[in-house]
């Protein structure tokens, strides 16, 4: 009888083990859904955010310095400066709900961040580094959603 007490205190103390496991791994799961279940939709403005970036690289700051009076040229600086703005917002936005960007560049390659897109030969650099930043990185709450892609110094032969 004692036996079979202590078999079916074990088999109680395992179970409540069980559930409270159970409970954890359900808190967790419900914790990443509502974290990254906007992960889809981010990844979608990813391609806005880039497009922003590449109207601002467009002018280049040297001409908006300039200051010219004619018309054309306070209209081109006007959506020079709106699309800025936007730009900031956004960023803003994204780091608001969790959503960093990353710039890798000078930094050592790391394929968890970063897609290797071609070879950029460069004695003065060490190999393995990042050289060129074609897109910029980002992270979700710390989970990389989208690669860097750059180019990469290679190895030495």
């Amino acid at each position: 009888m004692g036996g079979e007490n202590a078999d079916y205190k074990d088999k109680l103390i395992r179970t409540l083990a069980d559930m409270e496991n159970l409970r954890e791994r359900t808190a967790r799961q419900v914790e990443n859904s509502s974290k990254f279940a906007v992960q889809g939709f981010v990844k979608d403005l990813l391609d806005v955010s880039d497009n922003l970036e590449r109207a601002l690289a467009a002018v280049e700051k040297d001409f908006l310095d300039q200051g010219e009076d004619s018309k054309g040229f306070q209209i081109l600086k006007s959506l020079h400066e709106g699309i800025a703005m936007t730009e900031t917002q956004m960023l803003r936005c994204f780091s608001k709900h969790g959503v960093e960007r990353f710039d890798p560049t000078d930094q050592h390659f790391d394929p968890n961040l970063h897609e290797a897109r071609f070879e950029v030969p460069m004695p003065d650099k060490e190999p393995g580094t990042v050289v060129v930043v074609t897109k910029v990185g980002y992270t979700l709450h710390d989970r990389v959603i989208r690669p860097a892609e750059v180019g990469v110094v290679p190895e030495s032969t």
